[in-house]
């Protein structure tokens, strides 16, 4: 209350006011009052909105110092700078350091031969370079996995023929996901990797089948249910074909399920009838639906019946019905040419299919194994391996497991006698 008014109501003899007098006084108060309070509430406002845009600016200024500390380590990691404490792990390591240094190219070689698989440090320290003289000179024989590098430049090396092969796809995306935070760093991998990715394939160059287990559930239900109901007239035209399990004419569902772990196939309510199930796709004794259940689980079609037999206890024993089998077995074979003809009329199902059967077939590259590099250290004079038997020996080496499907006289002998002295040496356990 400002003093002014103070002063004005200490000189003012209540008693003597009227009412309308009180009246205009009280408006007054009340109204120095209501600014009093707004000014108050603007302030704290203020304060907090001040105190708000500090805390605002004071986040602010530490995401930019995360963001410069992170740009300075990635400049850092991409730059391949070492710090002033790094010291090669094999500066102490005899046979590194016992002989003359060599080229990069042999050392390269030599670390294979000796560990299977790419060291950098190791082979900066065999030819007397630095990590990065190593990186620039090899690029394109080597690559850099961003799912194994740990962020540090010299690790997470492999050989061309190691990164270049497998699921390409995977790679592909895995280099998608770093390229944010690290730039280009990895672009050379992206271009080998697209320069190797498998062919597309085309509807024209695909089989397909009932049964085949790439394709989705929801494909065979809508081949039953065009075929088995559409065409029986429950439905006036395709737009009101029912889609993805919903109900058809019996009133119950008829969903189509398959089991991926164990690859099996069912389709639960198979019991029904009508003119398509038992007739045209199907017989009295076998409905279409368990046709189409023991085509996609490929099992035979088989009818039987029972016929009368003392042997046995009941008097009675289950034989084929070859005259229904036959009839079943025609039925199938109508039921999967249809479904052969009728998946590619769609040409929005059709570019579906084959992106899903690119995308589990069509992204892999085997991986071809060189071994011209190895050495065979303690294989005697007068044995004198092939290339191909070489290529197989780098394979043991390099790889988890392997099979050997070469032809009777191949030399299989001399590789697995190889390959079990090479495992010896580089003190790694021999394979089966």
């Amino acid at each position: 209350m400002s003093k002014k008014l103070v002063e004005k109501l200490k000189k003012i003899d209540f008693s003597q006011l009227s009412e309308a007098d009180l009246k205009e006084l009280y408006d007054e108060v009340n109204a120095l009052r209501n600014k009093t309070v707004q000014q108050i509430q603007q302030r704290r406002t203020e304060k907090r909105r001040e105190q708000e845009r500090k805390q605002r600016e004071l986040i602010e200024q530490q995401k930019a110092e995360m963001k410069r500390e992170e740009e300075e380590r990635v400049r850092k990691i991409t730059e391949m700078e070492l710090s002033l404490d790094w010291e090669n792990f094999y500066a102490t390591d005899e046979e590194a350091n016992g002989e003359e240094p060599l080229s990069i190219g042999d050392a390269f070689l030599r670390c294979l031969n000796r560990f299977g698989y790419v060291d950098i440090e190791y082979i900066a320290q065999r030819s007397a370079s630095d990590l990065k003289t190593v990186i620039l000179t090899l690029k394109g024989a080597i690559y850099q996995n961003p799912a194994t590098w740990e962020e540090c430049f010299y690790k997470g090396w492999e050989t061309a023929e190691e990164y270049l092969s497998g699921n390409i796809k995977e790679k592909i995306q895995a280099i998608y996901r770093v390229d944010k935070k690290y730039g280009d760093y990895f672009a050379d991998n992206l271009e080998a990797l697209r320069h190797v990715f498998p062919r597309q394939l085309t509807s024209d160059e695909i089989f397909v089948t009932l049964g085949s287990p790439w394709i989705p559930a929801y494909v065979i239900e809508d081949f039953l249910v065009e075929k088995l109901y559409y065409k029986s007239g429950y439905y006036q035209n395709t737009s009101e074909v029912p889609r993805h399990g919903i109900k058809p004419h019996s009133g119950g569902y008829m969903p189509v399920v398959h089991d991926e772990i164990t690859g099996t196939w069912e389709i639960p309510d198979k019991n029904q009838s009508g003119i398509m199930l038992t007739q045209t796709y199907g017989t009295e004794k076998m409905n279409a639906l368990r046709i189409v259940e023991n085509t996609l689980n490929m099992r035979a079609v088989s009818v039987c019946k029972e016929v009368r037999d003392s042997s046995t206890e009941s008097g009675w024993r289950r034989v084929v019905d070859e005259k229904e089998t036959l009839l079943a077995v025609e039925k199938q074979k109508k039921l999967i040419a249809e479904f052969q003809e009728w998946i590619w009329q769609d040409e929005k199902r059709k570019r579906r299919l084959e992106e899903i059967y690119n995308s589990k077939f069509c992204v892999s590259k085997t991986r071809h194994f060189d071994g011209s590099y190895l050495e065979l250290p303690g294989l005697s004079d007068q044995v004198s391996l092939y290339p191909y038997q070489k290529n197989a020996v780098a394979r043991i080496i390099q790889s988890d497991n392997t099979l050997l499907a070469h032809d009777v006289g191949a030399g299989k002998t001399y590789i697995m006698i190889a390959a079990g002295m090479e495992l010896k040496r580089l003190g790694r356990t021999t394979k089966n």
